[in-house]
């Protein structure tokens, strides 16, 4: 029994001890089925897109429960997911496959930090690809970096001149569609939204650019 309301408590779903199965949704019976594996105690789990029919007023605490028990009860536990909101705060390696070819394998901190390429990077969010001497004129080297949106700060004064295309409100911040004198398209996050056609200037810490210039 004590087992049984553990399981419940972690998939909160206490309220529902008598109740069967059939009668839940279909996020609330992936959560049973998930407790229904632990109750087995493995000691390897697989999960494929885990939390794939559960709502977001549950998923971020459900995430939370899942992996503290897996830590805790000492459970090696791989994920496939398209959702890095799932590995990123818990994964200790990742591994992403693309067209069936493993495209990488490491910590997951570090792919972030230094993603292979656009593809790797936007599967942490928005992202762009860029010339690095359009980011600073005075680079002596042709290579291109990755640049998250949320790395940009917008300035009014100073910067990469970048005429706003159109604004996405995100509820806490914008993501903004911008085009540079040079052509090319880059997104980038605001607090607040900027009037198609507004000319501003986006800047991007030397402490970022040195970070994705390494090896």
């Amino acid at each position: 029994d004590s087992r049984t309301q553990e399981l419940l408590q972690m998939i909160e779903l206490e309220d529902y001890a008598n109740s069967q199965v059939r009668h839940l949704s279909i996020g609330q019976q992936q959560r049973v089925a998930l407790a229904r594996v632990l109750a087995q105690k493995p000691q390897l789990l697989l999960l494929d897109e885990p939390f794939s029919h559960i709502d977001n007023f549950r998923k971020n605490s459900l995430r939370r429960n899942l992996f503290r028990y897996l830590e805790t009860e000492g459970i090696t536990c791989i994920t496939a997911t398209h959702d890095y909101h799932d590995v990123l705060p818990f994964a200790e390696r990742a591994i992403v496959i693309r067209n069936s070819k493993i495209l990488v394998d490491q910590p997951i901190l570090e792919l972030y930090k230094h993603p292979r390429n656009l593809y790797v990077a936007s599967l942490f969010g928005e992202a762009n690809l860029l010339p690095i001497e359009v980011i600073k004129s005075y680079a002596n080297t042709k290579r291109r970096i990755i640049v998250y949106a949320h790395e940009f700060r917008v300035s009014f004064s100073s910067g990469l001149p970048v005429t706003v295309v159109r604004s996405y409100p995100m509820g806490s911040y914008f993501m903004v569609e911008g085009s540079l004198e040079e052509g090319h398209t880059v997104y980038f996050n605001s607090n607040e939204s900027l009037k198609t056609g507004l000319n501003a200037f986006l800047n991007i810490s030397l402490e970022t650019i040195n970070q994705r210039l390494s090896p």
